[in-house]
């Protein structure tokens, strides 16, 4: 078994690319500067679940775009929000066989994926169209990256979070939770690959909603 660590390119996944580049329609693309205005406290953080809404968040596009996906936080790990498919969390290394491409995440309408996702995951409507968008987009990138060749496939991942933390934005007062995940994906051909990604997702400190998402940096992580 081969197994590679990196910290990801625009190449990788795309989504990061796809988000940096403005290419998803209702994408918050708040200033940096905003960003410190504020701390949140760990109380909050705990008690809105932050760490967990974001993570499946991350884990429920790639589940709709790439793979069978897992989130995992707070020593929890969990199917993806909206996951059909009867992925164990015991296990994530004896899917050698699916058929990824078929499975029922990835046949659905991107709009029903969002609305899965959201089930789990409070999203509004931006988000919801985002999400869809999101998910439709990376399919394609995902079919187009090497057709006829399952040995790429993505046949299990993982989104575990490696770290966490919040500020509040000045003047919407908006929460901008900077996630940073532990991705560990298994493809058909036996390659373990392994990454770090700091994505922000932006939250309604209201609603709780999820307002948008987009990476840590303009790099293209994530």
């Amino acid at each position: 078994m081969k197994t590679s660590t990196r910290r990801r390119t625009a190449s990788a996944w795309a989504l990061g690319a796809l988000l940096a580049a403005g290419s998803v329609s209702g994408c918050t693309t708040q200033a940096v500067a905003d960003e410190h205005s504020g701390e949140v406290s760990a109380s909050e953080m705990a008690s809105a679940g932050y760490e967990e809404l974001a993570t499946r968040l991350l884990a429920g596009i790639l589940d709709s775009s790439y793979g069978p996906t897992l989130a995992s936080f707070d020593g929890r790990t969990v199917p993806a929000p909206g996951s059909i498919s009867a992925l164990q969390t015991s296990s994530t290394t004896d899917y050698a066989a699916w058929d990824v491409d078929a499975r029922a995440e990835r046949q659905q309408d991107p709009t029903e994926r969002a609305a899965a996702i959201g089930q789990v995951v409070p999203l509004s409507d931006a988000a919801l169209a985002e999400v869809a968008s999101l998910i439709e987009r990376c399919r394609s990138l995902e079919e187009q990256a090497a057709p006829g060749f399952s040995d790429v496939d993505i046949v299990t991942a993982t989104v575990e979070t490696a770290g966490v933390e919040a500020t509040v934005a000045d003047p919407t007062g908006d929460r901008l939770v900077k996630i940073t995940s532990h991705l560990t994906e298994h493809y058909r051909s036996g390659v373990v690959s392994e990454a770090y990604d700091d994505t922000y997702v932006t939250f309604d400190a209201t609603t709780g909603e999820v307002l948008g998402i987009r990476p840590a940096t303009d790099s293209g992580t994530w």
